[in-house]
């Protein structure tokens, strides 16, 4: 276990930060499984990869000995697929990669020796969901100049934690409550770019993300480890700005 930097106030140097990331990649690169308490998410130790396990909790003596004494274990199989195929056509160079993950086991426990909660395709008793599958398939055709890059976004989709609403007649009065748990639907999302290269050292770019503007599946639960406070999705997995078209001209000297 190693104990984070926690907050750090104005006029206090980051050196805290640094020897705990470097103690994290030590760790790691002997093999052994490091777990990280840190109250401070804007630093480097609570970046994905530096540790194991993160607990985003502060750093004091009654936390640490609860956590030390109740760690749960936690078991992770998936299998990640990253393939690339590249081909000659007459209308030019076309280059297409799937990459993807798909998660045959994730359980955990909440406390030592306690039940095993699995957030595969589930929103429950662990706050979060792990997608059963979820990736990226990009396609780009590259003629002279130009580049054209039209990728698709997927992710499964799951059941949504259980949430109580109330039951209205057909005057619209409340007679009643009842919990319902939704099926959040299977999400896909299309974009495309196009780049120009007129010299070396010129390059403009122009894109459009989430090209048909499709809303984020609909969750009605606002329950969750570091969700926000919008209501309909979930802000954790999902973009709500729809359709958003960007530019970039860069310049290289």
């Amino acid at each position: 276990m190693v104990i984070g930097s926690g907050g750090i106030v104005i006029a206090q140097a980051a050196e805290f930060d640094y020897s705990g990331s470097q103690c994290l990649k030590a760790l790691r690169e002997e093999g052994i499984e490091t777990v990280l308490v840190n109250s401070n998410v804007a630093t480097i130790q609570t970046s994905m990869r530096m540790a194991d396990k993160v607990y985003l909790e502060p750093c004091t003596t009654d936390v640490i000995e609860s956590m030390w004494g109740n760690l749960g274990k936690e078991f992770y199989t998936g299998i990640d697929v990253d393939v690339i195929g590249r081909g000659r056509m007459s209308v030019g160079d076309l280059t297409s990669q799937l990459a993807f993950t798909y998660m045959i086991r994730d359980e955990r426990q909440l406390e030592k020796n306690g039940p095993y909660y699995s957030p595969i395709g589930n929103h429950g008793e662990l706050g979060i969901v792990d997608f059963r599958w979820k990736g990226r398939w990009t396609n780009t055709l590259r003629y002279g100049a130009w580049a054209h890059t039209l990728a698709m976004n997927f992710k499964a989709g799951y059941k949504d934690y259980p949430t109580t609403v109330e039951v209205l007649d057909a005057a619209g009065n409340v007679t009643g409550t009842e919990e319902i748990r939704l099926q959040v639907k299977d999400y896909f999302t299309f974009d495309w770019q196009t780049q120009w290269y007129p010299r070396k050292d010129l390059q403009l770019t122009l894109g459009i993300l989430n090209l048909f503007d499709e809303d984020p599946p609909l969750s009605i639960s606002q329950t969750g480890i570091n969700r926000g406070q919008p209501v309909g999705y979930d802000d954790r997995y999902y973009d709500p700005r729809g359709r958003t078209i960007y530019g970039n001209l860069s310049y290289k000297f």
